[in-house]
């Protein structure tokens, strides 16, 4: 073989989008890279492009800025219990030649924008795809999801309430079908707790959220939704965050905006005129109220998300840029 990989993705391994390995080649000859992902049992060529080694005879190909753009975020359904993610994993195959042997790499790369351990599979089964505090404060009617990247047959996800004699109530709310692993769980507390058989007046308020296996057993992280009492100036956002996952951020503050116009203006014999070509929009600013530490990190990655963010106005999502 003319040439030889010093480093590349693991056969069959999967990868967040920053922790994928680059193509590192050693050889003297011209190459051709040819990635593609996989759809429906075929090839859907995205991207090929030829390389001349550099000193030492290396070529270095890194694919993370190509694959980035081949991930899409499901739109957040309001009023329904469970949306799949299609497009969490994409299943990709990498071609390298020269003008005598052609070798191919397949591997899988996942909607994550953070760094994992290279166990990553095992990583994702013991956690949601969340950022928000393991204990988080609630009201009744606030949009909550958590996402789940499903591997085992029979998974499911358990809700756990609790009475006020101390005794507690599990409630499947899902099991997995095994086709799309990534799927979103609207666990909103007036969807959830109507799952309860517990009275209301002898409920606690709170509930845990938790994925597990066929026999019963927990597997997951849990995660702990606690009710306080809504105000008029909660504002709800939704924004799919570092894992992947789809998060609720709620501020409690005032609500501003400020107008903007902008128009184009021309200098004629007559004098100023205005084009038609004007351009207006409106900036919002939040107060977000008191966060504690542990939800101040929650809100870094809100701002730092690169991905969909959205605001809830009775109950439709609206579309924001931060």
């Amino acid at each position: 073989m003319s040439f030889f990989f010093e480093n590349t993705p693991i056969e069959n391994g999967y990868y967040s989008i920053p922790d994928l390995p680059s193509f590192s080649i050693v050889g003297s000859s011209n190459i051709t890279a040819k990635l593609s992902y996989i759809h429906n049992g075929s090839d859907v060529i995205v991207f090929i492009g030829s390389y001349t080694p550099g000193g030492n005879n290396r070529i270095e190909i890194d694919f993370k800025d190509i694959l980035t753009a081949l991930f899409k975020n499901a739109e957040p359904q309001m009023s329904t219990d469970t949306f799949v993610q299609s497009k969490f994993v994409r299943d990709i195959k990498v071609e390298i030649s020269d003008n005598e042997v052609s070798v191919e790499r397949k591997f899988h790369v996942l909607n994550i924008n953070a760094h994992c351990a290279s166990d990553i599979i095992n990583i994702l089964s013991k956690r949601f795809l969340t950022q928000q505090p393991s204990t988080k404060e609630t009201t009744i009617y606030s949009p909550e999801f958590l996402t789940y990247f499903y591997s085992g047959a029979g998974e499911k996800l358990v809700a756990q309430f609790y009475h006020e004699d101390k005794t507690s109530e599990l409630v499947t709310l899902y099991r997995w079908d095994g086709n799309f692993p990534a799927v979103t769980h609207n666990v909103s507390p007036a969807l959830v707790l109507a799952a309860s058989y517990i009275p209301s007046e002898h409920k606690m308020p709170f509930y845990d959220i938790y994925v597990a296996d066929s026999s019963g057993s927990r597997i997951s992280m849990m995660q702990r939704y606690v009710l306080k009492h809504a105000t008029e100036l909660d504002k709800h956002y939704l924004f799919y965050n570092s894992l992947g996952g789809l998060d609720t951020l709620t501020a409690t503050g005032q609500l501003t905006d400020s107008a903007k116009v902008n128009f184009d203006i021309a200098l004629t014999s007559s004098g100023l005129i205005s084009l038609d070509n004007g351009d207006d929009n409106i900036e919002y600013s939040q107060n977000t109220g008191y966060f504690s530490n542990d939800y101040i990190k929650f809100l870094k990655d809100f701002i730092l998300s690169k991905k969909e963010k959205y605001i809830v106005e009775e109950g439709i999502c609206k579309n924001i840029v931060i």
